[in-house]
């Protein structure tokens, strides 16, 4: 699945960046469009799609493993950080 990943900034780029990940950049469908904020200075358009990518498979592998037994969600800090 072909994803597009683009940065909004409003005024000037800032230290928090805002970033608009979809698979159709023109219809932007609300299941397969996220909005993601980073605070990486230096992060890739590529790098926010990869680090959102995997966290989308972590929470997907979750459900799978079985409602009742499924541990709480994990979530992935953009500094790296995983808490739970």
């Amino acid at each position: 699945m072909q994803r597009y990943v683009r940065e909004i900034i409003c005024g000037k780029r800032k230290e928090i960046r805002y970033w608009q990940i979809t698979t159709d950049p023109e219809e932007l469908p609300s299941n397969t469009t996220w909005y993601v904020l980073s605070k990486y200075p230096d992060i890739t358009p590529r790098e926010v799609g990869n680090f959102y990518g995997l966290r989308t498979w972590v929470e997907y592998g979750l459900k799978q493993s079985g409602a009742g037994d499924a541990p709480p969600p994990v979530k992935m800090n953009w500094d790296g950080q995983i808490s739970v």
